[in-house]
């Protein structure tokens, strides 16, 4: 009898630990980070840094204008690194870009937001000490995407967030896995891996999120209507295909915000039944100094060109 008493201690042990681990389906962590990413809204000041590429295959009959056509061969596949600091109010922004082409040398851009007026150095076009200037509030300044409100610019990490958890809430909750800081830290990263079993359903998800994105960007300001039309019109008529191996990749800190977005992703893409083409992305996108106010560091700049000025001085065809 104790024999038996004995074997029966660890099956009831197991049974507690799956019935209030909370850890089996997922969910607990499915929970958690969109709890974060929806705590991104009280972000008012930070620090950025990160890296960006996007490679894609080009299609041999592109009709994109000549300019156009190689301001894209130069982003296809090119390292992109980023790092600044922010704040929603007021609204202020600098940056640094650094593009290093597949061929070729490194391109950086250094980029100021303030009083609602952007300013960007491009070297292929501006003198060392010349920067051209954005009017984000008037319209003429970017007949494209309309005008851009300093309330508009103050939403756009939350529209961002927004977005991302529009996309995590329809994720069936057996895909997320939690992994713990190893560095004895309280960070936990939270991962949806791509793999060959879910690779089909997360595509047809990604082909309804892309519309509603569109509409999140008009309605926050970020997008013209017209350009969102257009936008949810090309998704709604574009296949999207993952393929893995592929992440996404969440990690949340002790003050449980968000600090880091690392995502690889790759697939094939077409619109209106034409030839699929493969691409891939991989983005990681780190914050610090959340709600600490940030050093900036650049002045607004004393010899600026207006945007008109550049657009007068590009081919019309």
């Amino acid at each position: 009898m104790n024999k038996k008493r004995l074997l029966v201690v660890p099956a009831l042990l197991t049974a507690a630990a799956l019935l209030f681990g909370g850890c089996s389906d997922g969910t607990k962590q499915k929970e958690a980070v969109r709890q974060a990413i929806r705590k991104q809204a009280e972000v008012g000041q930070y620090r950025f840094a990160g890296s960006l590429s996007v490679e894609w295959e080009a299609a041999a009959d592109s009709a994109a204008k000549p300019l156009a056509a190689g301001l894209l061969n130069a982003l296809n596949g090119a390292a992109v690194e980023f790092a600044g600091a922010a704040s929603r109010d007021p609204v202020r922004l600098e940056a640094t870009f650094k593009m290093t082409p597949k061929s070729g040398a490194s391109v950086s851009v250094p980029i100021l937001i303030k009083d609602n007026k952007m300013y960007a150095q491009f070297p292929l076009v501006n003198k060392p000490d010349e920067y051209i200037a954005f009017d984000l509030a008037n319209p003429a300044a970017a007949p494209a995407a309309g005008p851009l409100s300093p309330e508009a610019l103050g939403r756009s990490n939350e529209a961002m967030a927004g977005m991302l958890d529009k996309l995590l809430a329809d994720i069936d909750p057996k895909w997320f896995a939690e992994t713990k800081s190893g560095d004895g830290g309280t960070a936990v990263t939270y991962a949806v891996d791509i793999t060959d079993r879910n690779a089909q359903e997360l595509s047809a998800l990604l082909r309804t999120k892309a519309p509603e994105w569109a509409g999140m960007l008009r309605d926050a300001g970020l997008l013209a209507q017209a350009k969102a039309d257009a936008a949810a019109k090309s998704a709604g008529g574009a296949e999207l295909r993952l393929k893995a191996p592929g992440s996404i990749r969440i990690t949340v800190g002790e003050k449980q915000f968000v600090e880091r977005i690392a995502l690889d992703v790759s697939g094939e893409t077409a619109v209106s039944a034409g030839t699929p083409r493969g691409f891939r992305m991989k983005l990681d996108y780190a914050l610090s100094g959340i709600n600490e106010p940030p050093a900036f560091e650049k002045d607004v700049p004393a010899k600026t060109k207006p945007f008109e000025d550049l657009l007068k001085g590009l081919p019309k065809k």
